[in-house]
């Protein structure tokens, strides 16, 4: 799961052969969003209902299969970008895009290490908002939007 600017909040690892949509929900517990931003997978009754009881946006794109499809903000779902960028971030590590470690413990420790390290890049090469050029002028929107939380599952072979 990422932020609304593409920082890490929380993972869970899961079997390679255990769906994404399987811990949506223990993703968004207990972190509020203004919205929820989510691929097709996402697209169960249960994600959909959790999230709008929550009181956020539910921005999740229909599955073609659908025979009733529900509205989707399109324009709010290209901010799903983020959390693609954030995984080919953390993939330029070779530990982490090939599994290297054979335990769970030990490859979480190092998600968990290689997320803080993105995380802190990212914190370096923002501008200030107080800086008044266009980079910082669109950082500051940023922020305004920052109660919206994406949720993402990454799906490790176990």
């Amino acid at each position: 799961m990422t932020d609304a600017l593409g920082n890490p909040v929380r993972f869970i690892l899961t079997g390679g052969n255990e769906a994404d949509c399987t811990q949506a929900l223990p993703l968004l517990e207990g972190i509020p969003a203004g919205a929820v931003l989510g691929d097709k997978g996402y697209d169960t009754d249960a994600i959909v209902d959790a999230v709008a009881a929550l009181g956020s946006a539910v921005v999740i794109p229909p599955r073609t299969m659908c025979k009733n499809p529900r509205d989707c903000d399109y324009a709010l779902y290209k901010e799903h970008n983020l959390i693609e960028r954030f995984l080919n971030r953390i993939k330029h590590f070779r530990a982490i895009a090939t599994r290297y470690a054979k335990r769970a413990r030990n490859f979480k420790a190092f998600l968990y290490l290689v997320a803080t390290l993105v995380w802190t890049a990212q914190l370096s090469t923002r501008p200030s908002c107080h800086c008044l050029d266009r980079v910082a002028r669109r950082h500051a929107v940023g922020h305004q939007r920052g109660n919206r939380i994406c949720a993402f599952t990454p799906q490790i072979l176990g």
